[in-house]
This record gives structure tokens, C-alpha cells and sequence, in this order.
């Protein structure tokens, strides 16, 4: 039998199939394919949610939650320091009440101990301790202390309204004699050319009427009187090296006496002016390192006022001078006990 492609299965014939010693057998016809089912339409997929960057809808407002809490913890916090930091400065403040000008009459053995437990009770702050309990802790050692010193604060008061009476006497008199003048008086609005002894003249009138305010305890007339011969000072035009040597140590003068005027005043930010002031003129001048050491001591910058006390006791004057000696000595006390502070407070953190 010839079976077309030789031995095997003819793929393309069609026809039978034929194995050795059998007879040809016609090919069964291939079963009709059954019908397919129509196949069910597929639904288009949904839309993605929208995303921050990476993030989903939900992440992104649990983010914001949590921040939110985190924002809400900063300010409880930053509340609490500024509580503990006024309570620290009404301690600091008072411990100086005895040995200042109305302190006399101060029973210091009784303030120390009422001061210290205060104190105490800071040191045994927490992570538990909230700003209100900071608040009634200030206001309960507040109203202790001014029971101790009621004597104290009552002179205090009655310096206030006398200081203000003696400045309004102070504008009306001023008021009085520039009318008499036919002048304001003020020294920005004199642009004359005047030879150096009339400009002298008017900084000596100036400085020496300053002086007799301040001793009157009128410090805010003492301070423009001072302000007004430091703006005649620079309206010199004529100087020679010596006079101009002359005129910046009357500067010099002029910034230390606007700065205890400042101090007393309680304008601390002044004090740090004018006594950057008189350094830019005499970087080593006792006076000046130790005024700018107590706005330090204020603004609890201990190491930086430290730093200025040494060089004030660098200077022969400095050196012998008793009221840089006691600063000295508060604020080495007030470094310890910032570190002997951050160590108790690290030790209960890792303790």
C-alpha cells in the first residue's frame, strides 16, 4: 500500500490511517466544538483613590492627627518652661531683695527657706507635672513671699508713684523752660555747625543735668538728658586727634551712665545696648563688662556673664572692685546648680 510522506501520520491527507497489517480505515469525522457561552462583560475597574505622594487619604489624615498631637505637646511643654523659667527669675530676684536699697527690714533667714523650698519643688518637676500645677506653685510661694517682705513691696510701690509724680513735675518744668528758651530744646533738630567749645558746652549741660536727675532718682529724664549729649557728641566737626580722644571717653561716660539709668529702670534690653556701646569704645572697661554681665545673669546666659567678670577682674580697677566680686560669686553658685539640676534630671531619665 503507498501512503503518501512515507511511514507515519500524514497530517495533511486527511483521509485514514494506516498501521502495518491493518486495513485502511476511514477517519471518523471531528465532533462539531461545542458553542461557547457569550462571556459575561467585564466591569471597568474602579477609579484609584486619590493620593498624597505616597500616601492614602486615611494615612495622610492620620498623619495630620498625630502631628497634631505632636504640636499640641510642643506648646504644652514650651508653656510649662516658660512657667518654670518665671518662677526660677521671681527665686533669683528675690534672694537679692534683702540686700537691695528697701530690703532691710527683710527677715532673710525666713525668705531663704521659703525661696529654697520653692526651689526644691522644681527640682522634683516630671514628666507628670502640667503647667497648672507650675501656676499654683508660683502663685502659692508668690503670696507666701509677699507676706515675708510685705514691707519691701509696699516701699516699692510708693517709689513707683513717686517716680511718676517727679516726671510729670519733671515734663512740666521741662516744658516750661523751652518756652522761656523760645526752643524745643532737642538735639537732633540742631544742625548748626557750632565750634567745638559751643558743642561742648551743650554736651556738659546735658551730662551734668543728668546727673543731678539721676541723683534725684528721676532716671527716665536723667536718661534723655544723657541721650541728647551723646547726640550733640556726634556733631562735632572740627576735632583734632586729641579732642577727638576727648569726646569718646565722654561717650564712653555717657553709655555707662544710660545703662545704670536702664538699670534702674528694669530695661534690660537698654543696659545690653548701651554697655555694647561703651565695649565698641573700651572693650576691656570694667564698668562696661560688669553691667553687661548682669543682663547675662538676667537672661540666665551664666556662662557668657562669667566670661565678662573674669576680664572685669583682669583690670586693675575691676580686679579690687567688690560688686564684680559678689556677681562673680552669685552666678558660679547659679552654674552649679544648673548642672547639679541637669544632673538630676538625667539621672531620672536613664535612672
Amino acid at each position: 500500500m503507498d501512503v503518501t510522506g512515507g511511514e507515519g501520520w500524514d497530517a495533511g491527507a486527511g483521509e485514514g490511517t494506516e498501521g502495518p497489517g491493518l486495513p485502511l480505515v476511514s477517519a471518523a469525522p471531528a465532533p462539531a466544538p461545542a458553542p461557547m457561552e457569550a462571556e459575561a462583560a467585564e466591569e471597568p475597574p474602579a477609579a484609584p483613590a486619590p493620593r498624597c505622594g505616597w500616601m492614602t487619604p486615611e494615612a495622610l489624615e492620620e498623619a495630620r492627627q498625630v502631628e497634631a498631637k505632636m504640636q499640641a505637646a510642643d506648646e504644652e511643654v514650651a508653656q510649662l518652661n516658660e512657667k518654670l523659667n518665671a518662677l526660677e527669675s521671681f527665686i533669683l530676684e528675690m534672694r537679692q531683695a534683702p540686700s537691695s536699697r528697701h530690703g532691710a527690714g527683710i527677715n532673710a533667714e525666713q525668705l531663704t527657706s521659703t525661696l529654697d523650698a520653692g526651689e526644691n519643688w522644681m527640682m522634683e518637676v516630671t514628666e507628670e507635672t502640667t503647667t497648672a500645677d507650675v501656676a499654683k506653685r508660683f502663685t502659692e510661694l508668690e503670696t507666701e513671699v509677699r507676706e515675708i517682705c510685705k514691707d519691701y513691696f509696699q516701699a516699692l510701690e510708693e517709689e513707683k508713684r513717686s517716680t511718676e509724680r517727679e516726671l510729670e513735675e519733671e515734663a512740666k518744668r521741662g516744658a516750661a523752660e523751652r518756652e522761656a528758651e523760645g526752643e524745643d530744646g532737642r538735639a537732633e533738630k540742631d544742625t548748626r555747625r557750632l565750634p567745638k567749645a559751643d558743642r561742648m558746652r551743650k554736651v556738659v549741660k546735658h551730662k551734668e543735668t543728668g546727673t543731678e536727675l539721676f541723683k534725684g532718682k528721676n532716671y527716665m529724664h536723667a536718661a534723655k538728658h544723657y541721650k541728647d549729649a551723646l547726640t550733640h557728641c556726634s556733631k562735632f566737626f572740627d576735632l583734632s586727634p586729641e579732642d577727638d580722644q576727648e569726646v569718646r571717653q565722654i561717650r564712653l561716660a555717657l553709655h555707662l551712665n544710660l545703662a545704670q539709668c536702664w538699670v534702674k529702670l528694669d530695661n534690660f534690653d537698654q543696659v545690653l545696648k548701651h554697655a555694647n556701646e561703651a565695649l565698641a569704645i573700651d572693650a576691656k572697661h570694667p564698668k562696661a563688662l560688669f553691667r553687661r554681665a548682669m543682663v547675662y545673669e538676667k537672661k540666665k546666659e551664666y556662662d557668657l556673664a562669667k566670661k565678662d567678670l573674669i576680664l572685669a577682674q583682669e583690670h586693675p580697677v575691676g580686679e579690687k572692685d567688690a560688686n564684680i566680686a559678689t556677681l562673680m560669686k552669685r552666678i558660679n553658685i547659679l552654674i552649679k546648680k544648673e548642672k547639679d539640676k541637669e544632673k538630676k534630671m538625667w539621672g531620672k531619665a536613664f535612672g
